[in-house]
């Protein structure tokens, strides 16, 4: 009875398909040839290629003789089914399938996930993740700046690095810089800089200008020290004029012989011939040879100054002839 189930539903579908492939072949306007009554329609045998029956070669088969329908895809998952592939109408009305969330791989990750969050509980530093408020923070801040400083005493001084001297080094060589004697060496650059800018300033003063104006300033501070009004019996007053050299003295030279046996300051070899006139009436050295080695800028000068005071004196004279 089981067998004859069988057969008559292997009928059944080989005359579905033939009626099938009949109606593909006439929506195609193809031609195809009646197929035979005598056909057998059990399923088809495999041939063995290896029997000693026949020694021809293998044919290809064609397809195209045994079945003129379009060539379906094959589902493997299911073996039962030989009903031809459906198409999926991209145009459909029916609303898109959301994807399943609940898959191994989504419930593995949102387990890591959870792990990962509660296990974050801290940061890398040891402060507490998450949100926190102010007070909260600040606690915490000042916990771990306590617990920072506790662990900076407890360091040695070599690991600390505390009460250690001072090490600058050159940029270009690395060696190590003595700062005391840089600063040494640079208070001795600036007392002979101190040094060399006075006496480039008193040469570029003047010595005889420095030193009248010293003495200037000498003798105003002392008649400052005086009262306001200067009598005749000025000791200083009287002392000054006795002093003043006048050229029309005849008692020139002599006085200044006995001035200089008076004084009591220590000789020095002075030239006492004559010697070109200059601005300071400054006398040449005492081994002076005569020769006048300037570039006669002392005598233009004094030529100059000369045609002045005749140039004035003439003016005066001719303003006044008629007076």
């Amino acid at each position: 009875m089981i067998v004859t189930l069988k057969a008559y539903a292997t009928l059944t579908l080989h005359f579905v398909h033939f009626h099938i492939v009949s109606l593909a072949a006439n929506s195609i306007n193809i031609k195809h040839f009646p197929v035979s009554a005598e056909r057998d329609l059990s399923p088809v045998r495999r041939r063995n290629r290896n029997s000693d029956d026949d020694l021809s070669p293998a044919r290809k088969a064609n397809r195209s003789d045994r079945d003129l329908s379009p060539v379906r895809r094959k589902n493997r998952s299911s073996d039962d089914d030989l009903s031809p592939v459906r198409r999926r109408n991209k145009h459909s009305d029916s609303p898109p399938r959301r994807p399943k969330e609940n898959t191994r791989s989504q419930k593995h990750h949102d387990d890591n996930s959870d792990d990962e969050t509660s296990k974050m509980k801290r940061t890398l530093d040891g402060k507490r993740a998450g949100l926190q408020n102010a007070k909260l923070l600040k606690e915490e801040t000042e916990e771990f700046r306590r617990r920072e400083d506790d662990l900076f005493k407890k360091m040695s001084n070599d690991v600390s690095g505390r009460n250690a001297d001072v090490v600058v080094r050159d940029k270009r060589s690395g060696r190590v810089r003595d700062l005391e004697k840089e600063r040494e060496k640079d208070e001795e650059k600036q007392r002979r800089e101190k040094e060399r800018q006075e006496v480039y300033s008193r040469w570029g003063k003047g010595l005889k200008q420095v030193e009248d104006y010293r003495s200037k300033v000498a003798d105003d501070q002392h008649e400052s020290n005086k009262p306001l009004a200067r009598f005749a019996d000025d000791d200083d007053l009287d002392k000054m004029l006795r002093e003043k050299e006048h050229a029309d003295d005849p008692m020139l030279e002599y006085m200044r012989q006995k001035n200089a046996k008076k004084s009591n300051a220590p000789k020095v070899p002075t030239y006492n011939g004559p010697f070109p006139e200059n601005r300071f009436n400054i006398r040449p050295g005492y081994r002076w040879d005569g020769v006048d080695r300037s570039n006669g800028y002392e005598k233009k000068w004094i030529n100059v100054q000369s045609q002045k005071t005749a140039v004035q004196e003439e003016a005066y004279r001719y303003s006044t002839e008629d007076m």
